[in-house]
This record gives C-alpha cells, structure tokens and sequence, in this order.
C-alpha cells in the first residue's frame, strides 16, 4: 500500500516544559493560513501530540472538523537542550535513537489510513527526528543539525512533504520537501501595511545520502570527533 500522497508537520515549539501554554499563539494561526492556502485538497486525517501546545496549536490552525484530531501518545520525544549524543537519554526520558526508531514504527503505519493526505502537530524535537527518519538521514547528521541551526524548526514551522513515487517503503516514500515560517513572512507583511500574499514556496529534492570508500572515511574521522565532544 502507497504511502499518502501529501504529508504535513506542523511544529508547536514550546521546547521547554511540555505542557507550558504557547506563548506566540500568532504563529499556528499563520501555519494553518499557509496550509490552507497552499496544500491542495483536504485533510481526512490529523495526529497530535498529547502535549497542551501541540494540541493548543492544531485548534489554531483552524482547519475544518472533517480532519478529526486524533491524540496520539507516541508522538512524544524528548525536550529541553539539544542532547549531546545520539543514544544518551535525556533526564527522565529517552534518547534520540529511541524516539528516531519509535516514529519510524508510527510513521510505517500511514499507508493503512488509506488517505492521500495527512498533518501532525509535535514538538520542535519530534519534528527533527520525524525528519531524519522520513529522509533517512543517519545518527549523527540528526544530530549535528540540531546543534547548527536550533532553531530551524522553530514553533510554527510547517514541513510539507510530498511522495513523487508511490512506494510501500517508509525510507523512500517521499521524494520532496518544502520547509516554510508563515509566522516571519506575516510579520514582514504586517510591518508594511501590505496584504497577504503567500509566494510559492521552492520544493527541495529529499537527498538520501550515499558514500565513496574516501567519504566513509572522512566520515569515520567526524563521527569519533563528535562522539568524543
């Protein structure tokens, strides 16, 4: 069975406690204006983490009822502070290798939905694992993004992913992506008085990464470098 067609996370933010309200509720309003305007068709199905800003932030998307917001408990990972190694949890919680492979066993189960279209609303760090697992990035290229640009997932994000192919196969399923912030963009619109027009937003080729026997050992150079940070 084909995985759906059209694929939307959508970040809470809130990296702090889980369950502290959202603090710039304008930014789930913008997300859900730009999915409304630029992901055809509609939403049959919709899952949210059980965290009060996730679910905070799928009312204020303001999509239709139809969607039907599912809680799922399994959309959890872990939050605070970037963690400093892939399999090393975080207090009280679990490391990014178990939260990496406990998505790709959620994420496995979309084509049984039988739905073209599907939007989830998690955290900042679920939305990085969900990324490494849907671009089949390994340990520590998850790791090292979320140390170089921490906030390039930040609260209102909307990652839309889009299958080119149809394919049973979790790690190839969806061959593009878009990653935009409306919350920036409506906020440039509004210190000009203007009105608001989404642009098209630039679709980028989902790269699954490949090595030469020369890059494999560079690679062997940064992975020891970064485990012993």
């Amino acid at each position: 069975m084909p995985f759906p067609r059209h694929l939307v996370i959508v970040t809470a933010g809130q990296e702090g406690s889980p369950y502290d309200p959202l603090l710039e509720r304008g930014q789930a309003q913008a997300a859900g204006a730009w999915i409304k305007a630029r992901v055809p068709g509609r939403f049959m199905h919709g899952f949210v983490s059980r965290v009060p800003s996730a679910m905070e932030t799928a009312v204020l998307l303001d999509l239709p009822d139809e969607v039907g917001w599912q809680i799922n408990d399994q959309l959890f990972a872990p939050c605070g502070p970037c963690p400093r190694a892939f399999n090393t949890p975080v207090p009280n919680g679990e490391s990014l290798a178990e939260a990496c492979q406990r998505f790709a066993h959620e994420l496995s189960d979309l084509p049984y939905l039988y739905s073209r279209q599907v939007i989830l609303v998690v955290r900042e760090s679920a939305a990085w694992c969900m990324r490494a697992v849907l671009e089949s990035s390994y340990s520590f290229d998850l790791l090292e993004g979320m140390r170089a640009e921490p906030s390039d997932l930040r609260g209102g994000t909307v990652i839309y992913y889009e299958s080119v192919r149809e394919s049973d196969l979790l790690w190839n399923a969806y061959g593009r992506r878009q990653i935009v912030h409306p919350w920036e963009f409506m906020q440039q619109v509004a210190a000009t008085a203007g009105e608001i027009v989404w642009p098209d937003a630039a679709w980028e080729e989902v790269v699954r990464k490949t090595f030469t026997n020369d890059e494999l050992c560079a690679e062997i150079e940064r992975i020891s470098r970064m485990a012993d940070e």
